[in-house]
């Protein structure tokens, strides 16, 4: 790809006659430029999940409580589910007076 691009002088036609986007002809000569070969090949597929989605019955419960108090903000809504032992931070309604790391504040 590189070297048509090159021989034709005209990135865009070589990527037409190809079937790519001028963006990806850049990601490709990005990549080979600083891996050579080796950063042409197929990267890892990214993952469909991320590690920190909310879980599904967490987000129920922030719709029911949506819905039940439309006046409540995010604030009040995620104290109200850390009392009930509910999400990530759930365990700092118990302890308001200790930092982030655990230590007193």
């Amino acid at each position: 790809m590189l070297e048509l691009a090159q021989a034709l002088g005209n990135v865009s036609e070589a990527c037409r006659r190809r079937g790519i986007s001028r963006t990806q002809f850049y990601e490709y000569k990005r990549r080979f430029q600083t891996h050579g070969l080796e950063g042409l090949k197929d990267l890892p597929p990214i993952h469909k999940s991320h590690p920190f989605t909310t879980p599904p019955e967490t987000v129920e419960r922030i719709l029911e409580l949506s819905l039940q108090h439309p006046a409540w903000g995010c604030v009040r809504l995620s104290d109200h589910l850390k009392l009930e032992g509910i999400g990530q931070f759930a365990d700092r309604a118990e302890h308001p007076d200790q930092a982030w790391d655990g230590q007193q504040i």
